[in-house]
């Protein structure tokens, strides 16, 4: 094997790249392989120290993903522990572990683990805060959502809707961004979410369907976050007495199941 820097550097791309590819695709087998090739390129090849914590969080993220869980906190962890080696990366670098800890937050999110969640959250903050680096609107947006929805798990609705207003505000703002982005969808879902703890069921049943064309045009209508809200809100109409919308909701509910189950089947084939 070629040992030059700049060969094993441009090895250590290509495993990231890679990577990611297969994260992205589902293949999380292979992602967890390329991410670990890339672990030991650096640990094994003399390559900066400054790219350790994106390949731990990716890796981290990749194995929370398999529920492997204990040794991506351990890798987690020990991603967290190199902040001081952050001033040593170039923005690109930043931006894209800014990322990486938002996904990883987004994985313990959906694992229940919320403290875990807003730890790998606000990581993602502090490095955009300390680095004054420009980051992709959507990127911010998504950061913005994730901080209401965290709030929202915690108790605080009057402060979570807050959040979620000032990102959708945002999305208005941006030029790359829009009431036709996925962003916004999602936005509109976390508010959604946010009048069913409120017990507002007219107003969440409304705004759903609105989120749900925004979805719908933007990424197709089938959504890990309609299963979620469609059964919050079914809970909700039963408790109000309203049987036919509730039955309407479980039959939307049972439909966007099914579609989900089958694409993930797909990803695993």
């Amino acid at each position: 094997m070629n040992t030059h820097p700049d060969a094993q550097l441009r090895l250590w791309k290509n495993s990231m790249t890679v990577g990611r590819m297969a994260y992205a695709s589902g293949s999380y087998m292979q992602a967890v392989r390329h991410f670990r090739k890339a672990l030991n390129l650096i640990e094994e090849s003399g390559l900066p120290d400054a790219l350790l914590s994106p390949t731990l969080v990716n890796l981290a993220k990749t194995l929370g993903t398999i529920n492997q869980f204990p040794e991506a906190e351990t890798l987690r962890e020990r991603a967290l522990n190199l902040d001081e080696r952050e001033s040593v990366m170039d923005d690109d670098l930043k931006v894209a572990l800014i990322e990486d800890f938002h996904q990883l937050s987004l994985l313990y999110w959906r694992a229940g683990k919320l403290q875990l969640s807003e730890t790998a959250l606000l990581q993602a903050l502090d490095i955009l805060k300390i680095n004054k680096i420009s980051i992709p609107d959507e990127l911010m947006a998504k950061l913005m959502k994730h901080r209401a929805v965290l709030t929202e798990l915690a108790g605080d609705l009057k402060k979570s809707e807050k959040e979620v207003d000032q990102a959708i505000q945002f999305i208005h703002d941006s030029p790359s961004l829009g009431k036709f982005s996925s962003i916004y969808g999602d936005c509109l879902m976390v508010k959604v979410m946010i009048l069913v703890r409120d017990d507002k069921y007219k107003d969440a049943i409304s705004l759903y369907h609105d989120a749900s064309q925004v979805l719908a045009c933007s990424r197709g209508d089938m959504h890990f976050k309609n299963l979620n809200l469609l059964e919050d809100l079914e809970k909700l109409a039963l408790s109000k007495g309203l049987t036919r919308a509730a039955e309407n909701l479980k039959k939307e509910a049972k439909h966007v199941k099914e579609t989900l189950q089958k694409r993930e089947q797909h990803w695993y084939n």
